[in-house]
């Protein structure tokens, strides 16, 4: 059976983090700045792999967004093959808290995209990544914003190839995580 990609609502997000975010990180991007200002990654290889998982950091599972922000016009986007959820993107549109829309409602802000594991490689990340970019066109968004981070090699090589340009590496945004570099992808949607 084919997988279903559908849009849906804050209502099924007890549901939306069973798909799990789970990445093993053993590579980086170390992040520079050539003479014209331009971000050059070099990927570096970890001696130590390690396991990150979001869904663990307090306060962070997908149940508890609504706890903190206002979900009134964010999306949902569902992929499922017979009956069982295998992915997922959550979209922020036009939310004011939620400063890294920057008060722009053409503005749209990737929150969270995630493929089960033995989805992964697959293609259906982009299956997902396309129906995010249909959604916020009709919402008449004409830029949409990601943020990833310097130890996700793979989430940066998926957005790069989806035609994101990275236009901000933040070394202090995680206090919590010292070692880890905010990255902010943008991608044009016209």
């Amino acid at each position: 059976m084919a997988i279903e990609i559908t849009a849906e609502t804050h209502i099924t997000l007890p549901t939306y983090g069973s798909v799990s975010i789970a990445f093993e990180v053993d590579r980086i991007y170390e992040i520079t700045t050539n003479d014209a200002g331009q971000f050059e990654l070099t990927e570096r290889k970890l001696e130590k792999p390690y396991r990150k998982d979001y869904d663990e950091i307090p306060g962070n599972r997908p149940i508890n967004w609504s706890q903190c922000f206002d979900l009134t016009n964010w999306g949902f986007i569902v992929a499922r093959e017979n009956d069982r959820r295998v992915g997922g993107a959550a979209i922020a549109h036009n939310s004011a808290d939620i400063h890294l829309l920057e008060g722009n409602e053409k503005l749209a802000l990737l929150w969270d995209l995630r493929v089960s594991p033995d989805y992964r490689g697959r293609g259906l990340g982009l299956e997902i990544f396309q129906k995010v970019e249909e959604w916020c066109l009709s919402r008449g968004c004409t830029e949409l914003k990601i943020e990833t981070q310097s130890t996700n090699v793979s989430a940066c090589n998926f957005y790069k190839r989806q035609g994101c340009e990275l236009r901000a590496a933040n070394r202090f945004a995680y206090s919590d995580y010292p070692d880890e570099i905010q990255m902010l992808w943008y991608k044009s949607l016209s």
